[in-house]
């Protein structure tokens, strides 16, 4: 997983000389953009500590959460895959992991012999059991510093910026950008 390794975030007197070089920086934006980035790294790399003492990776946890989730017993592979935003060969590596270790079945799908169909097992029910609530008094122990209306806004806030983020995906293809 991709992780944001700056840790010296840049001071505004860095931005300000950097400015001066690039005329297109915006100061607030920047900093903005990079102390998200770096919370989401931290975030991360916490939640995988967390994770591992349950013997989970980050991909597999979710894996469990999504097929808890599902409205059928049983979930495509590869909507699983779709759901996670991983291509269909690491879902299939991540379902080998969870198989192996009694966490899900894979069957064939009697609709579609090309597809497989993947159920969560007690024992990885049980595994959920446990992780779950620890999982979520964490996340309430985190968020404890803000209000109901300070995690709503700041939800809010990342979601517009999310929304901003395909800039990104516009730039790799199209190196020129003169915008």
């Amino acid at each position: 997983m991709a992780m944001f390794l700056l840790q010296a975030l840049p001071t505004p007197d860095d931005l300000r000389r950097f400015k001066t070089r690039y005329p297109e920086l915006d100061p607030g934006s920047v900093a903005l953009f990079l102390r998200v980035l770096s919370c989401g790294s931290m975030a991360l790399l916490a939640l995988d500590a967390f994770l591992k003492g349950y013997n989970l990776s980050h991909g597999r946890w979710i894996t469990l959460i999504l097929l808890q989730r599902s409205a059928t017993p049983q979930t495509r592979l590869s909507t699983l895959a779709e759901q996670q935003g991983v291509t269909k060969a690491t879902m299939t590596g991540l379902i080998q992991g969870l198989e192996s270790g009694g966490l899900v079945t894979v069957t064939p799908d009697p609709d579609d012999g090309r597809s497989r169909l993947v159920t969560l097992t007690a024992e990885g029910l049980a595994l959920l059991d446990r992780v779950m609530p620890v999982y979520y008094r964490r996340v309430a122990d985190v968020c404890r510093a803000l209000s109901g209306a300070e995690q709503q806004g700041g939800a809010d806030l990342l979601d517009r910026l999310a929304a901003g983020l395909p800039v990104f995906y516009d730039a790799a293809f199209n190196q020129k950008d003169n915008s």
